[in-house]
């Protein structure tokens, strides 16, 4: 009850009279009007597939169409206002549909309930929640490379868990840890610590070097000094700050218990550091949650420690390296232009190719493309190599936009690819020998360019022995615009029998998909799925181009529920780059969400606002994508102790 108070104080105070100016702010009687005055529509045109007797795609308006509702479920009714400008809604199969006039008043009206919503959102200072999150195996195993370093793959080696499961593998709500992984994060750090052997002389300095630093015992000094002194380095590193004197103190009492037992040195230092390596200090990224002055859960600016810490697994997966460690204690990341300066710094490394492999490869859902469907007897040139090639293609090119600080724009349309010869002869592009992947400058009938022509998104999009208009339609809304329809009503077969021969059967591929979702409960999606994906249909299974099938040729045309209309894959990619703020947008806010580690919530609107100006206004570079995040308010700052106001206001889940 008082977080719902103070959300209607949050909402009122800002939308409060005619005395906030004479510009075209929202006043509180417009507010509480404006769906108020429009509610005999909403009843008739919305409710019955998103109202108290059916909430279709989990959406229910009628519990949210006041003022607080809109400030609540922001991000639901600006899809409203969305589907409403496009035409999106209501649906052509819906038994009612509103008057020219009557959809102008449903608009504006959502628009004005949403500009009163903005002003609340303005003022409201909530960086959300900074849940504690368990580093996943991809984190898990480089960060053990580098504070241990060595090469092995330990994750790999223990057989941890796959964390990108629900999506983003930052997400913190998929970091949970059973009793079974706990056991196996024991045997990870045992496995760990076995890598670092003692090594012979010959032995190149940095490998005598890491060995020496953890189980070297000096001539003539004190056993116990030496492992204080060399595990309070070590929890420096392993912990991401300066430990405290209790966990320095609880670390060395476990070398000095084993030494009392008769062990070696080395033998008692590696007891003591598999201690480290399975405490939570180490496994869990924790930002301590302490009291701030002034109200209950108001926000501060986290630490230079949870700044580094933020920092480094956002762009490398891995722990802070000495310099920004250093930079750090010294209290230096305060400073925006340091902050500036690091994030250039480690943009540049190689080691921020992470962000290909960690947020990239799961936004375009290819992660997985070693299962995707399709299979090497429908599609012979499909070999395990050129499946490794359509992978290395997609990040090359992103690795690139990163080293380069191209245009993130450049995901929907650009004049190069990266190939090598499989690839090339895939994409029938001449002059390319050999396995390596090199940059090739394509001409307009390529038909290549951007992600929309690059074969690891249209395998990842393809059954078994064909194409998927409807996969590859889902992917589009789903990945470059955020808007993934819901899934099958239950029961409905989703099989579609193209084996059908009687005079009846479709004769065509589309013809058959259109008699399959006849079904009104599936039309709705279909509508807008299909056309898009028949689009992308000029690719085959494995994205060869192709103008006809074995049989006949191919429609490929599409209309789209705004009235957009094109043909083929070239054509689709102009309608989609006349959207490009919308999947910017979008991919500003999948960022937020993996840098972030949580789902987005109203407050966050602001900061996602300024980010996506800030992008535009630096000409879309990759740069300007990074630096926008981590300049943001929730990415520099965390709830102090106690509930913010917004912390219970649901709001739709993003990628995970």
């Amino acid at each position: 009850m008082i977080l719902a108070v103070g959300l209607a104080m949050a909402f009122w105070s800002v939308a409060g009279g005619r005395a906030m100016g004479a510009d075209s702010r929202p006043v509180p009687g417009e507010a509480a009007g404006a769906l108020a005055a429009v509610r005999p529509l909403l009843e008739t045109q919305c409710f019955p597939c998103h109202g108290p007797a059916k909430h279709k795609a989990g959406i229910d308006l009628s519990a949210s169409c006041d003022a607080a509702g809109v400030l609540r479920d922001y991000k639901t009714w600006s899809k409203v206002r969305a589907q409403l400008a496009s035409g999106d809604m209501p649906p052509e199969e819906a038994k009612a549909h509103p008057t020219p006039e009557q959809a102008r008043q449903l608009a504006a009206a959502v628009e004005r309930a949403l500009a009163v919503a903005d002003t609340a959102l303005a003022q409201l200072k909530d960086p959300g929640p900074a849940p504690a999150r368990r580093l996943n195996r991809r984190e898990y195993t480089a960060t053990v490379k580098d504070l241990l370093g060595i090469s092995l793959d330990v994750g790999e080696a223990a057989g941890l868990p796959d964390d990108g499961a629900r999506g983003y593998d930052t997400y913190a709500g998929g970091l949970g840890m059973a009793t079974l992984e706990f056991e196996k994060l024991f045997a990870a750090a045992d496995l760990a610590l076995h890598a670092v052997v003692e090594p012979p002389a010959s032995a190149p300095a940095p490998a005598r070097a890491a060995w020496d630093a953890l189980f070297a015992l000096p001539a003539g000094s004190a056993p116990t000094e030496v492992a204080r002194t060399d595990l309070s380095a070590f929890l420096r590193r392993a912990y991401r700050r300066p430990p405290a004197p209790d966990e320095v103190a609880r670390t060395v009492a476990v070398f000095t218990a084993a030494t009392a037992r008769g062990r070696d040195f080395a033998t008692a230092m590696r007891l003591a550091l598999k201690t480290v390596l399975v405490s939570p200090a180490f496994l869990y990224r924790v930002e301590p949650l302490t009291a701030s002055a002034g109200a209950v859960g108001e926000p501060r600016r986290v630490g230079d420690h949870e700044l580094a810490s933020r920092l480094s697994y956002f762009l490398w997966s891995s722990m802070p390296d000495r310099e920004l460690s250093e930079l750090a204690d010294r209290g230096r990341l305060a400073d925006p232009a340091t902050v500036a300066a690091q994030v250039a710094r480690l943009l540049a490394s190689p080691r921020a190719h992470a962000l290909v492999d960690g947020f990239f490869a799961a936004w375009l859902q290819i992660d997985h493309l070693d299962r995707a469907r399709p299979q090497q007897q429908f599609f012979p040139q499909l070999t395990a190599p050129l499946r490794t090639a359509m992978y290395d293609e997609t990040a090359l090119f992103i690795d690139q936009l990163r080293a380069q600080d191209r245009p993130v724009l450049e995901l929907l349309d650009c004049d190069y690819a990266y190939v090598n010869e499989d690839l090339a002869r895939l994409y029938n592009l001449p002059g390319v020998d050999g396995a390596q992947l090199r940059r090739v400058a394509l001409k307009p009938g390529d038909h290549r360019g951007g992600l929309l022509g690059m074969a690891s998104v249209l395998t990842a999009t393809s059954h078994t022995s064909r194409t998927s208009p409807t996969l590859r339609g889902k992917w589009v809304l789903e990945v470059l615009f955020g808007t993934p329809p819901p899934p099958p009503p239950p029961g409905v077969n989703t099989q579609i029998d193209t084996a059908a021969k009687n005079a009846d059967a479709p004769h065509t591929f589309r013809e058959q998909l259109a008699r399959h979702v006849t079904d009104a409960a599936c039309a709705a999606c279909h509508r807008k799925m299909d056309p898009l994906g028949f689009g992308l249909d000029t690719f085959d299974g494995i994205g060869a181009w192709r103008t006809a099938t074995a049989e006949r040729p191919l429609d490929t045309s599409g209309v789209l529920p705004g009235g957009a209309r094109f043909a083929g894959a070239d054509e689709l990619k102009k309608v989609l780059w006349e959207r490009r703020e919308r999947i910017m947008r979008n991919l500003v806010e999948q960022v937020f969400i993996y840098a972030l580690g949580r789902d987005l919530i109203p407050a966050d609107e602001k900061p996602l606002a300024q980010a996506c100006a800030r992008l535009a206004k630096d000409g879309y570079r990759f740069s300007a994508l990074i630096l926008a995040v981590v300049e943001s308010y929730p990415f520099q700052n965390r709830r102090g102790a106690g509930i913010a106001a917004s912390e219970h206001v649901p709001a739709p889940a993003g990628k995970p």
